[in-house]
């Protein structure tokens, strides 16, 4: 493995060795703790996986979607992306404790994209929707699409619900105008990609899963980041926005 990095905590680490190094410090106090898959979007060279972490493996419960690269059948990148409001300040401290500052980039520019061409072509095409301001999204989606935010805890079903509410929180959002597109992975029924936040809303990453239908367009749309960065108020404006 090149890279380990957790884009919550501002951890990067190089290499399967320093990896194990850290964990060992956790293993202790594991016990009954489970960590689980419970999707995931791949293709041979990439994977967007969907991962649950019991409290008793770091303090708190995660629900992660990750961003995997392999090669030779090995994984050489692995970012875990997850919203931290469900723990406890002083066990978030704890385990930040070694990151001096938020690294500027976390493992994507040691790896050439290895994604699927039409899982890249979706997220390309509805990230720059995003960035234009919601400019020809409408024709990226399905008519049942579902729509998630795992931040603000939020779900739309349905094309015109995710088109109204998209439009309404446009220059809101971490990953609209002004975010930056980072690397994508998976395969030909989906994937997703790892954005720089716009600089207005603090976030300075996240990562948005995407599942395809059988012509490429986009039937659901999963987005993680750290609403702890994002702040209380603008998710609670996020969700207000739903029933405008």
């Amino acid at each position: 493995m090149a890279t380990y990095s957790d884009a919550t905590l501002g951890w990067k680490i190089p290499g399967w060795q320093s990896l194990h190094d850290l964990l060992l410090q956790y293993m202790p106090r594991w016990g009954a703790g489970v960590s689980y898959a419970t999707r995931i979007l791949a293709g041979p060279t990439s994977a967007m996986v969907a991962v649950t972490d019991t409290p008793e493996l770091f303090g708190g419960e995660i629900h992660a979607l990750a961003s995997v690269d392999f090669r030779d059948g090995q994984i050489v990148r692995w970012i875990d992306y997850w919203d931290s409001t469900s723990f406890q300040p002083a066990v978030l401290e704890a385990m930040a404790a070694g990151v001096q500052a938020y690294p500027e980039e976390l493992g994507e520019r040691e790896i050439e994209c290895a994604a699927d061409p039409a899982i890249e072509a979706a997220c390309t095409r509805f990230h720059e929707a995003l960035a234009s301001g919601g400019e020809g999204l409408s024709d990226l989606l399905t008519y049942d699409v579902v729509y998630e935010d795992m931040g603000a805890r939020l779900q739309l079903i349905g094309r015109s619900a995710v088109l109204g509410y998209l439009t309404r929180v446009i220059d809101l959002v971490p990953f609209g105008p002004r975010a930056g597109l980072l690397h994508v992975v998976g395969g030909p029924s989906g994937g997703g990609y790892e954005w720089k936040g716009a600089p207005a809303s603090e976030v300075p990453r996240g990562l948005s899963a995407l599942e395809l239908d059988e012509i490429g367009a986009i039937s659901r749309i999963t987005t993680v980041y750290d609403s702890a960065r994002f702040g209380p108020m603008r998710c609670r404006k996020l969700r207000e926005a739903t029933s405008a």
